[in-house]
């Protein structure tokens, strides 16, 4: 498969276009971006490693960043969203394929069978009404034996512990309620422990084959960050975010 250096896809081509975007969103898409991109870059890696080829179907496309990579990286890839038209510009740049759709109240847009991966990335912890519709929509669009790529955080992370016996909690409720009216989709409803999540996989249709627990950027000082570091490299389920490769079955 076709492959082209991330930094200089990041820097020649996705950073010029993050403009490309609703202006009410502006600022959160190039914010976005640059906390994301280490986390790309190690998506990438991995779904180069699992999907050998066929349609790939990311659900939760906006702001596109993800689709862009993958199809510059040779991927056969469609997107999925809510409202794909907060990102036109950048679709229209890049010719991106990305489809509207609410994914937990509508059929998604295909027949069933049509891909044989799909990239669920950072979005499950963003559903809100029926997270069970969303995951039994995969299935369905999967071939037999295709596979879902799943990122989301881990709720027993040790920085997120930490800050939930300080009394600061998760994440401010107001605030992940307030991006529906700012950002046009919400922000974190719930995050997950791996069993909790392997229980919806189970529970519709999917066989888990892989869990990782990995780290992308830390929002405590550098001194606590250490420690954490430190708790990590002993104890990786104590790591910030789950990757679950998941097959239908």
């Amino acid at each position: 498969m076709p492959d082209k250096n991330i930094d200089t896809l990041f820097a020649e081509e996705i950073e010029p276009a993050l403009t490309l975007c609703d202006e009410n969103i502006a600022d959160w898409n190039s914010q976005y971006f640059h906390q994301q991109k280490s986390r790309y870059a190690q998506d990438l890696a991995s779904i180069k490693q699992y999907c050998n080829g066929g349609r790939v179907l990311e659900v939760g496309s906006v702001p596109c960043h993800m689709t862009c990579c993958l199809q510059k990286t040779g991927f056969d890839v469609t997107g999925l969203d809510l409202k794909p038209d907060r990102v036109k510009g950048f679709i229209d740049k890049f010719n991106l394929r990305v489809s509207a759709c609410d994914i937990e109240r509508d059929k998604f847009p295909f027949d069933d069978g049509q891909f044989s991966f799909v990239v669920f990335t950072e979005v499950f912890e963003h559903l809100r009404i029926d997270p069970i519709f969303t995951i039994k929509e995969i299935h369905r669009v999967l071939k037999p034996d295709g596979l879902m790529y799943l990122t989301t955080p881990n709720v027993y992370a040790a920085e997120r512990v930490f800050n939930f016996i300080l009394g600061i909690g998760l994440y401010d409720p107001y605030k992940e309620f307030e991006k529906l009216y700012i950002l046009g989709h919400m922000g974190h409803v719930r995050e997950y422990a791996h069993h909790e999540v392997k229980q919806f996989l189970k529970s519709t249709g999917f066989e888990v084959l892989s869990v990782q627990y990995r780290n992308y950027q830390s929002s405590t000082g550098r001194k606590v960050s250490g420690l954490f570091n430190f708790c990590y490299k002993f104890i990786p389920k104590l790591r910030g975010y789950q990757t679950i490769i998941a097959k239908k079955f």
